[in-house]
């Protein structure tokens, strides 16, 4: 009995590692086009796609599999066609004599679940705000560090040089200052 136990521990480590890999994909992606599990056959299915969305976690013997898939009904298919691999092809998985086989049972079926958005997707746009004020900010300063522009005659002072005239700013006439200047 006990190694009974150790084998199914061996099984399920290694059970995690195939559902994560592109053959277990390929296989899930053949079974999901055999079942006619998308709503449009023509939908590519790629099966990059398919192992990137995949993620399995192990704990005492329970394999737990996770599917991240943007549309739901595509999500269904792919969840039906993973218990339906694991379930008729897991010993093929492995190499293992003809008289050998693997019991898969699922404890709960697959279920689709809406998850809101992650983290990082939440962040992103109060982030890339606060970058971009950041940047603005600091290319102010920068520009008004390089500017060399001489504003008034105090500047040119200060640099040693003598000033012999000024030639005054213009005046801005106004509707009110003219009539505030006649007698």
């Amino acid at each position: 009995r006990y190694y009974t136990w150790l084998t199914a521990e061996y099984l399920i480590d290694d059970l995690a590692e195939i559902v994560k890999s592109s053959a277990f994909a390929q296989a899930v992606r053949e079974e999901a086009l055999e079942t006619g599990s998308w709503d449009d056959p023509e939908v590519s299915i790629p099966t990059g796609a398919i192992q990137g969305a995949t993620s399995s976690g192990k704990l005492h013997r329970i394999l737990t599999v996770s599917i991240v898939w943007s549309d739901a009904s595509q999500l269904a298919g792919i969840a039906n066609a993973t218990v339906t691999v694991l379930r008729e092809q897991a010993a093929s998985f492995f190499s293992l004599s003809d008289s050998d086989r693997i019991e898969i049972h699922i404890i709960d079926p697959p279920t689709v679940s809406l998850i809101g958005p992650g983290l990082t997707q939440r962040l992103q746009i109060p982030i890339r705000i606060f970058l971009a004020l950041l940047a603005g900010v600091a290319l102010t300063f920068l520009l008004d560090y390089l500017d060399d522009t001489v504003r008034g005659k105090e500047e040119v002072e200060a640099l040693g040089i003598l000033v012999l005239g000024e030639i005054p700013a213009p005046r801005r006439f106004t509707r009110f200052s003219q009539r505030s200047h006649k007698p």
